[in-house]
């Protein structure tokens, strides 16, 4: 990006119009479009009209469980309620932490959540009880991506790692990651870490050997 436009705008959201009538018979085939509902925070999905209400709620529950961090709107004409997509803070540490479900539970030892899939798409989710080690967890993350970054659409999550008191945001639409500072543990918090991938062909073991390389040794 040019660097002028950089220092006047900030990324705010990526928003994709989708065509309702074609959408699922194309996630996981075409491989741009596969790509650009898994980068997107917000899916306008258009022509509804053309298709069953039967289709449109498919379609919700499919979409929500490969990209659970994009919001939806169905309409016509590409008419949807404008003031929400020009404030959409998708990349804000608050939208992150909501988005992901911090502290719902109990503290959970390392577990995985269930795999999503459409043909070759595929969501990742992982809840981590133990603390992460920084730098293993940075190698790891720069190293993977370096590698098979043709196969990551999307990274999102909140690490739990030893030693900082802070929550640890990383965020990644292909390319290399890009770690933040979230906000303060609370005494009350269950310090755990959520991450979500999202791309092609992503091998669960292969995944879960490399997070659990990354726990903290004591």
């Amino acid at each position: 990006m040019d660097f002028n436009i950089q220092t006047i705008f900030k990324l705010d959201g990526v928003i994709c119009l989708v065509d309702t009538h074609n959408v699922l018979s194309v996630l996981g085939v075409e491989e741009e479009a596969s790509k650009q509902i898994a980068f997107s925070d917000f899916l306008v999905f258009n022509k509804i009209s053309e298709t069953s209400l039967e289709l449109q709620n498919q379609i919700t529950e499919t979409i929500k469980a490969i990209n659970p961090f994009a919001g939806m709107a169905f309409c016509n004409f590409a008419e949807t309620d404008t003031p929400p997509l020009l404030n959409l803070q998708a990349y804000q540490k608050e939208k992150t932490q909501f988005k992901l479900g911090l502290n719902l539970t109990k503290k959970q030892p390392f577990i995985f959540t269930k795999q999503h899939s459409h043909n070759n798409i595929v969501s990742q989710g992982f809840i981590i009880g133990e603390s992460l080690d920084l730098l293993k967890i940075r190698h790891y993350f720069t190293v993977m991506l370096f590698i098979q970054g043709a196969y990551f659409y999307r990274i999102k999550g909140i690490l739990n790692i030893e030693g900082l008191d802070r929550k640890l945001i990383i965020q990644s639409v292909k390319g290399a990651p890009v770690f933040t500072d979230g906000d303060a543990w609370q005494e009350d918090d269950n310090r755990e870490t959520r991450i979500v991938f999202i791309g092609k062909e992503l091998k669960r073991e292969i995944l879960e050997k490399g997070l659990r390389q990354c726990v903290y040794k004591h």
